[in-house]
């Protein structure tokens, strides 16, 4: 049955549900995310297009279902891109059982739920799968879905440029004879790993010394390298995709 706006276990049930879901993608779920996540669902039990659906076996609540209804082609993470024509559908924001009732049916019987609700007001049902979730990805195939495309990610640790910062900071010694310009040459020449085309740029703050700009052009690539911005050497691009 639907998750009633008054049902408070079921929806303690429903938040905890998605804290064990983004345990297994191999992440935990962030006090701010799970306060979302109730923002969220106090959204959709308003009506706010969509619903959760509950699987109860023998008065306990065993799994749910919470989807979303997109009656305009928005998208929450792609499908008025990959679909082949513009379509109203449901997107599958989460499905969980709960441990002592898994390969029991009850997602299998979320989904018909589901799949009798888009039968009247839908046109297909979407969703997304990790690729750290395999049996996800058996379960939902054997279920009739079909992958449609592959999403790819880098992550950029972007905080961690004040670090190197900070360190040029503290190593060039003259940071103030380095105009904007000269300094954003001398970082991309470091970022590139080639210390000997950044000493150049750094005898003036060691006074000359030709030695003492080369270990700190050294020491600033290296630790650029430490932190990930530079590719190992064997890092190359020339493997295709």
């Amino acid at each position: 049955r639907a998750l009633a706006a008054d049902d408070a276990d079921g929806r303690e049930f429903v938040v905890q549900g998605y804290i064990d879901v983004i345990a297994a993608e191999g992440k935990v779920a962030r006090p701010e995310e799970v306060e979302k996540v109730r923002r969220d669902l106090d959204a959709i039990l308003s009506g706010d297009g969509g619903g959760v659906l509950l699987c109860r076996t023998e008065g306990t609540v065993a799994g749910y279902l919470w989807y979303v209804d997109v009656p305009d082609g928005r998208c929450p993470y792609g499908p008025d891109v990959y679909a082949p024509k513009p379509e109203r559908y449901f997107w599958c924001h989460t499905v969980y059982t709960a441990p002592g009732f898994r390969r029991r049916g009850v997602a299998r019987h979320l989904y018909m739920w589901l799949e009798a609700l888009a039968r009247e007001r839908a046109g297909a049902i979407w969703l997304d799968v990790y690729d750290n979730n395999p049996t996800s990805a058996l379960l939902h195939r054997s279920l009739g879905f079909e992958p449609v495309t592959t999403v790819y990610r880098r992550a950029v640790e972007r905080d961690k440029l004040p670090s190197v910062r900070s360190f040029a900071r503290r190593v060039l010694r003259a940071w103030d004879d380095f105009d904007d310009d000269a300094f954003e040459e001398l970082l991309w020449r470091a970022l590139e790993g080639d210390a000997d085309a950044v000493a150049p740029f750094l005898l003036a703050a060691c006074e000359g010394d030709a030695r003492a700009a080369e270990r700190v052009a050294r020491g600033l690539v290296e630790t650029l390298r430490g932190a990930g911005y530079i590719a190992a050497a064997d890092d190359d691009d020339d493997a295709g995709i």
